[in-house]
């Protein structure tokens, strides 16, 4: 399920916001209104994942619309790529930013346990040990 397939370059901490911005592209509008200040220097990494994809992504997984599935498959097989970066910057960013917030929020997660990879759902299991929230993992048949 990993998108790595059909890119070219792996992602590390230095590619991975201009990686997220081309796959994602639904995210755009928000990032340039959220660092219209930023000028000709990049955001960091951390406040893109967290400020822009976090609430485009909590409102798609909550969300009942049918144009959703595509953009949700984009998005975990992006993070699939990120969870099998060999830049552990990359990893920490995905588990921090994303995965962190996710295995807290049961309902979230369970909608976003369906379109995660193998490597995706390792982590937020590790994550959600670390978060004592093992609790909200879904049940795997």
């Amino acid at each position: 399920m990993g998108g790595t397939e059909y890119h070219m370059e792996e992602l590390t901490y230095d590619n991975v916001g201009d990686a997220l911005l081309s796959r994602v592209q639904e995210i755009r509008a928000q990032y340039d209104e959220e660092f219209a200040g930023y000028a000709d220097e990049q955001p960091g990494r951390y406040l893109v994942f967290g400020l822009v994809l976090n609430p485009f992504l909590f409102r798609l997984l909550g969300s009942r619309e049918d144009e959703k599935t595509e953009v949700l498959r984009r998005v975990f097989n992006f993070f699939e790529e990120m969870a099998e970066s060999s830049d552990i910057q990359v990893v920490n960013l995905l588990q921090v930013e994303e995965l962190e917030p996710l295995v807290t929020k049961r309902d979230l997660l369970a909608q976003a346990w369906r379109y995660m990879g193998k490597r995706t759902k390792a982590l937020a299991r590790e994550t959600a040990k670390i978060w004592r929230s093992e609790q909200n993992l879904p049940v795997e048949e």
